[in-house]
């Protein structure tokens, strides 16, 4: 069995035995992985001068034949699920309404979360339950405004998760 990889530290070394494994120079490595020339020295080295980041793991995989498979950690599970919280799910209030953690409602469009507005907050405040999508007409008060601080398209069109 391969041995489990636990750490950057650990992902290192496995991938400097596959480069021994597989009889492949460091520069053949950097030209196949497209890294700069010396790149694989410096990780590989005694003490290494860089480190793996999210391109350099996938290109050096990718120049080694090598792919990454997540398993169930059995040793670090019985050490660590007795302080495992269980997460709780969010409370769903009507039909593409949810309500976060801080009160706040939340319209699911799609793939997109809109922030509704406050007409469309006293509207659902009064009682009634809002079971429509937002509209797509201009102005903000009738396509709300979109979470996370972004603006909506010029022409006042509710972005589509797929522009």
């Amino acid at each position: 069995m391969p041995p489990l990889i636990r750490s950057m530290a650990d992902l290192t070394e496995a991938l400097k035995a596959a480069c021994v494994e597989r009889d492949i120079t460091h520069e053949t490595l950097n030209a196949l992985s497209g890294l700069a020339p010396g790149y694989v020295n410096k990780l590989f080295a005694h003490q290494p001068m860089k480190n793996l980041g999210y391109q350099s793991t996938g290109d050096l995989l990718g120049a080694l034949g090598k792919a990454l498979i997540l398993v169930d950690d059995y040793e670090a599970i019985k050490r660590v699920s007795s302080r495992w919280v269980p997460r709780e799910r969010p409370r769903m209030l009507s039909r593409g309404w949810r309500q976060r953690a801080d009160g706040a409602l939340l319209i699911e469009c799609g793939q997109m979360t809109l922030l509704p507005t406050t007409e469309a907050k006293d509207h659902h405040h009064a009682g009634t339950q809002r079971t429509s999508q937002p509209s797509t007409e201009a102005g903000s008060e009738s396509r709300g405004e979109i979470a996370g601080g972004r603006g909506s398209p010029a022409d006042g069109s509710v972005p589509r998760a797929s522009d």
